[in-house]
């Protein structure tokens, strides 16, 4: 089973820990990672990669129910959004239904808390996409998240040798401030990580742009 492994600094927020040790173990891997500042900007890299499964560890969701003329819309280049695409533009809390990826099929949210299946923070991109069903549990045949499979799991990790390829986005917002500056102190102490940040958060990495600690990714 090949799986894509995508990383929110976010679900580190219940604890309030930066789990060096973690970071340090993917970034000792060998896999292809790329480091965002904001989780939808991963989607190039999840596009580009060949994945069965793709495992979400991260406090929100991220999937979106839609139907499914919808969900065909956003993910086929070719075709014309429609006019309610505009409405709901892509953004770190629906980003996981924009992903194109032929062999890509099954989606699994792990979550670091109960707190994170209560009605506010189920429905997720709960902070964009207000769902009126419960995406994990659906059966209308009308509406879909995009996904053949999709189950939530806490506390779920994948083992690396099941892995294609790592994403991590810093999601500045959810995080938090202490969190997002202890993980951008860490990736600074070694040069090399920062290869793996894509340009705009690079920039952020070598001092040259400003982070927004307020901006929701949007």
């Amino acid at each position: 089973m090949s799986i894509y492994y995508s990383i929110d600094l976010d679900f580190w927020q219940p604890a309030r820990e930066f789990d060096s040790r973690f970071f340090r173990r993917l970034f000792s891997s060998g896999l292809p990672i790329s480091v965002v500042v904001h989780h939808h900007h991963l989607l190039p890299h999840v596009n580009n990669h060949k994945f069965h499964t793709l495992l979400n560890l991260d406090f929100h969701s991220d999937v979106v129910l839609r139907s499914t003329d919808y969900i065909s819309a956003i993910q086929d280049p070719t075709q014309e959004l429609p006019e309610q695409c505009a409405r709901t533009a892509l953004n770190c809390g629906n980003w996981l239904t924009y992903v194109n990826n032929d062999r890509a099929r099954n989606l699994v949210w792990s979550y670091p808390v109960d707190d994170c299946v209560d009605t506010n923070n189920y429905f997720n991109g709960w902070t964009h996409d207000h769902a009126e069903a419960n995406p994990f549990t659906v059966t209308d045949s009308d509406v879909s998240v995009g996904w053949e499979h999709i189950t939530a799991e806490p506390r779920l990790f994948p083992r690396l040798r099941d892995v294609s390829a790592i994403g991590i986005a810093i999601s500045p917002k959810w995080s938090g401030r202490f969190l997002t500056d202890k993980f951008i102190a860490w990736m600074r102490r070694a040069p090399m990580r920062m290869l793996a940040a894509d340009e705009n958060c690079r920039k952020v990495l070598l001092g040259q742009k400003e982070l927004d600690y307020n901006d929701p990714g949007q």
